[in-house]
């Protein structure tokens, strides 16, 4: 008799890592443990696997000792602190690891996807019209950026969408929202003063990087 459950299968975790993964740690774009906590681990689990190999590690240097019943004390209380240094690391850098992308908005999803969104994160968003290019270079660079730039909501809006008569000499335009309202603005004159003095220069993910170190929203440049 074939049980009722029985199509609810589960994947097992597993600590391996693919080469892709591998790749994105030597560059420094993510940690191993957010590596781990983005095939399904959860804070705790990794914190586990983190603290069984130092385990490991311990027990293959003291191989060659008997430690004492105050050594085997004083290991039980050091692994309680690492474990809980370590979800506190972990947990932290699972809220900065939380977009990635650049997500298309609505105006009716503006208070939820923007206003409330940045009260634990920036939000910046693009106002756009498809036939300026300027625009799509904005947009092309934002993508290079925003998989770097994790902690960071990146959203995108039709101009005259967001603000009905929206003009195009308003343009280019990046509102960059904090703790639930808009805190900084780069719009036309200000957008190019800031991110590209040189109007003969294409804008890049290094350019709107910089500007936004420049603003504050980054301690320092990736580039």
């Amino acid at each position: 008799r074939m049980s009722a459950d029985r199509g609810a299968q589960t994947v097992p975790l597993t600590t391996q890592l693919t080469e892709w993964d591998e790749v994105l740690i030597r560059k420094g774009i993510v940690t191993r443990e957010q590596c781990l906590i983005a095939k399904g681990m959860s804070v705790s689990q990794v914190a586990d696997v983190l603290i069984e190999e130092a385990q490991q590690k311990e027990e293959v240097a003291k191989a060659a000792e008997a430690p004492e019943e105050d050594d085997e004390l004083d290991d039980e209380e050091a692994l309680a602190k690492y474990r809980e240094q370590r979800m506190a690391e972990l947990r932290e850098a699972a809220t900065k690891r939380r977009f990635g992308g650049v997500y298309q908005v609505e105006r009716s999803e503006w208070m939820r996807e923007v206003n409330d969104a940045s009260t634990d994160a920036w939000v910046v968003v693009h106002l756009y019209q498809d036939y300026l290019d300027v625009c799509g270079q904005i947009d092309e660079a934002l993508r290079d950026l925003a998989p770097r730039r994790p902690e960071v909501k990146f959203v995108r809006i039709r101009a005259t969408q967001a603000a009905e008569n929206w003009p195009d000499d308003r343009l280019p335009a990046l509102l960059l929202y904090h703790q639930g309202k808009i805190d900084k603005q780069l719009i036309a004159d200000e957008f190019y003063k800031r991110v590209a003095p040189c109007s003969a220069a294409r804008l890049d993910a290094r350019r709107l990087d910089r500007a936004f170190v420049a603003l504050g929203i980054f301690e320092t440049s990736l580039y």
